[in-house]
């Protein structure tokens, strides 16, 4: 298995994420615009994702933006995408913040697993940070590293 690689994108620039053989990748970034005017907040958080520590710091938007590249991020890392999974399917459990980047983690529901196939949680790690007005976040993840 070689090295693991994902990409993603906002406005002009192009961003990479690599990661050792045997290790999952999923890498997203999105930006406060994205979530401006009648975005439909119900049908990609749920309440408890958009902690009120975090829009006390950043607002609404912002605060969206960083939780959509982590959900983006960790469906990527499985390597689905959104296809299989829905953006209400990934609950954000808690949400560390450390001086210079945040650590969020993950709660896949079982029967959300169990649709795409897989019978334990993977213990997917994510860490996310802001850059020139964008957030980033990468997700990992290894064989070896499944919950039961």
């Amino acid at each position: 298995m070689g090295m693991a690689v994902s990409f993603s994108r906002v406005s002009d620039m192009l961003w990479a994420a690599l990661s050792v053989p045997g290790n999952h990748l999923g890498m997203d970034v999105a930006s406060a615009q994205e979530f401006e005017g009648n975005y439909p907040f119900r049908r990609a958080f749920h309440p408890e994702d958009l902690c009120s520590s975090m829009l006390d710091v950043h607002g609404i938007q912002e605060s969206a933006a960083m939780l959509w590249s982590v959900k983006e991020a960790a469906v990527k890392a499985l390597g689905i995408g959104f296809g299989l999974l829905g953006p209400l399917d990934i609950r954000i459990e808690s949400l560390e913040d450390r001086a210079t980047h945040y650590v969020p983690r993950i709660f896949i529901a079982y029967g959300s697993l169990r649709r795409i196939g897989m019978r334990s949680s993977p213990c997917i790690n994510i860490i996310s940070f802001n850059h020139a007005g964008t957030w980033a976040s990468v997700a990992t993840w290894s064989n070896d590293t499944r919950l039961t």
